[in-house]
C-alpha cells in the first residue's frame, strides 16, 4: 500500500516538473528576482502567507507556509494545505498570497511581492505559484 502511494506521489511530482520545465519557460517574466549560485541557494526558500477577503472586505491571514522558487520566472512550489482554507478544506473565493524573499540570512526577509496562483492538485498536496 505504501509503495502504491509513493509512486503516485513520484508521477505526480515527475508531471509536474516535467509542465513546468517545457510548458511555462515561454510564459513572461513579471518580477526581478535574486541571482542563485550554490552559497546563496537558501534565497530560493520563501515564506508564504495566504489572505482571503471576510465578508466585510478586509483581508485576514488565513494561512502561512514556505515554498522554494523552481526556476526564474518567479514559479513557486509549495503545499496545497498552505494556499488552502484550513476551516473549510477548499480553495478560499477571493485570495492574495504574499512572498517573502531572504536576501540575507542576517536580514529580515523583503515581503513586498505578491503571487498568483498557477496550478494545484489537492491530493497530492501541491500547489504552484507564480511571483508578479
Amino acid at each position: 500500500m505504501i509503495l502504491t502511494i509513493m509512486k503516485f506521489l513520484k508521477i505526480s511530482f515527475l508531471s509536474l516538473a516535467v509542465f513546468t520545465v517545457l510548458m511555462l519557460p515561454a510564459l513572461p517574466v513579471h518580477a526581478e528576482l535574486p541571482a542563485l549560485d550554490i552559497q546563496s541557494a537558501y534565497k530560493a526558500i520563501v515564506k508564504i502567507y495566504t489572505y482571503e477577503t471576510t465578508p466585510d472586505y478586509f483581508l485576514a491571514q488565513k494561512s502561512a507556509g514556505s515554498g522554494i522558487i523552481i526556476n526564474n520566472d518567479g514559479l513557486v512550489l509549495t503545499n496545497y494545505h498552505v494556499i488552502a482554507d484550513e476551516e473549510r478544506n477548499d480553495m478560499p473565493q477571493e485570495t492574495a498570497y504574499l512572498i517573502c524573499l531572504t536576501t540575507a540570512i542576517e536580514e529580515n526577509p523583503d515581503c513586498r511581492y505578491v503571487a498568483k496562483l498557477i496550478a494545484t492538485d489537492k491530493n497530492s498536496d501541491i500547489a504552484l505559484l507564480r511571483i508578479q
